[in-house]
């Protein structure tokens, strides 16, 4: 039971709701719902089909009772009429309750994120009917689906129930079950191909992904071990480590009232995360052989920098790239900085990174795009005034406090003579 009602009676008194709210609209009277709204959510699964990130992310935000967060996903046949596979996902957390099927059955609803992620701009599950018009959903006693019709945009939003459901449904999870065409099928393994592990380190809760594809036979496993600062990433045998700084920004108001014109909605969102990874060896010495992606959550491209990027950056409509001219993006990137130091800060601690993450520091002439020069400019410049030399005697100084030596010359004029004429 569910507060004063059951699964079956909550799913029912929504779906006559919206079928009220359908009929009226038919009839040309008056109905509260936001049109506008729903053209804005199609529009955006049009443009950017992006339901991997969202579910990803929806699993991270949930509530869960366990030590060992798990999403699994799976690729199998279904053998429905049109859809000949299904991606089916389980998720081990506490499970639905009536208000998450609520918020999930309106436009723009979430009992989710109040911070940091910007992303679709509310479209959230709803980014699944980019690649199906028949979701499933068995979660704690729930058990129900949409059924989209393109003449009919709530229907994005009508639950159905479900009386009997498929045999491989784990009840003590929950699962959704995404039925997909063969013409979908690229754009679904594209997606799921993009998972990667880097993206478990900017997870909060999920600690275990396992992608399985029934179909290839191709398993992969992605499972996070934290200590302190440091993440590694077991995945599929192979260990990769890094070391992850992470930091709150304030939103500026008039940052807030920018986006809100720019999705013509309320921002209900106070602060965002920028994220800065920085990859080690397995020794825990800095590994600066490889150019690194910076992400959305998802990869976007590589820019030219030894140390991964994760911020919320609206992106193109393909994800190809960062939206340039655009002032919260201008505003993110203007930010790093603050995360940068707190990193070098954090190094100067680290017996294994306080001589080798001068590294890590990006030269102009290996950045690819212009938008990110300014923030070479600006390490360079805050660095200025940073301890962050280690010298002979052990201590952190500012560079323009220190003088390089060879051999010869430190053996002919001592540390003391240094400080006592300079």
């Amino acid at each position: 039971m569910m507060g004063e009602t059951n699964p079956k009676e909550i799913i029912e008194n929504i779906q006559k709701r919206i079928s009220e709210e359908i009929e009226k609209k038919n009839r040309g009277e008056y109905t509260p719902v936001d049109y506008k709204g729903v053209k804005r959510i199609l529009d955006r699964l049009n443009a950017r089909p992006r339901f991997i990130i969202e579910l990803i992310q929806n699993a991270d935000d949930n509530n869960y009772d366990v030590s060992e967060p798990f999403l699994e996903i799976y690729i199998i046949n279904y053998g429905e009429e049109g859809y000949p596979y299904c991606l089916w996902i389980l998720n081990n957390e506490t499970g639905f309750k009536k208000e998450n099927v609520e918020k999930l059955c309106q436009f723009f609803g979430s009992t989710k994120r109040k911070v940091g992620f910007i992303g679709e701009f509310g479209v959230g599950f709803k980014s699944v009917f980019s690649i199906t018009n028949d979701p499933y959903v068995y979660s704690n006693g729930f058990s129900f689906k949409f059924h989209y019709e393109e003449k009919e945009p709530l229907t994005l939003i009508r639950p159905l129930w479900i009386e009997i459901p498929p045999e491989f449904v784990k009840r003590e999870y929950t699962n959704i079950i995404l039925p997909f065409s063969e013409e979908n099928k690229k754009e679904v393994l594209n997606q799921v191909n993009q998972i990667s592990p880097p993206l478990l380190l900017f997870l909060k809760n999920v600690k275990v992904i396992k992608v399985k594809d029934e179909i290839t036979n191709e398993n992969t496993h992605f499972k996070k071990e934290k200590k302190g600062n440091e993440i590694s990433v077991l995945h599929n045998g192979n260990e990769q480590k890094w070391k992850v700084v992470k930091k709150q920004m304030t939103i500026p108001t008039e940052l807030k009232d920018y986006l809100k014109n720019q999705m013509m909605k309320e921002v209900d969102i106070d602060t965002t995360e920028i994220i800065l990874a920085f990859p080690l060896e397995n020794s825990g010495n800095p590994k600066t052989s490889e150019e690194q992606f910076v992400f959305a959550f998802l990869p976007v491209r590589k820019y030219g920098f030894k140390f991964i990027i994760q911020a919320d950056f609206l992106l193109t409509g393909g994800r190809e790239d960062i939206i340039k001219d655009n002032k919260w993006n201008e505003w993110l990137r203007d930010s790093i900085i603050e995360v940068f130091l707190d990193a070098v800060r954090e190094f100067k601690n680290d017996e294994n990174l306080k001589y080798g993450f001068y590294n890590y520091l990006p030269l102009k002439e290996e950045i690819k795009d212009d938008f990110f020069l300014p923030v070479v400019e600006q390490i360079y410049e805050r660095l200025k005034e940073e301890a962050c030399i280690l010298t002979k005697t052990n201590k952190w100084r500012r560079p323009s406090e220190v003088l390089i030596g060879d051999d010869e010359i430190k053996e002919i004029v001592t540390n003391e003579d240094l400080q006592k004429f300079f």
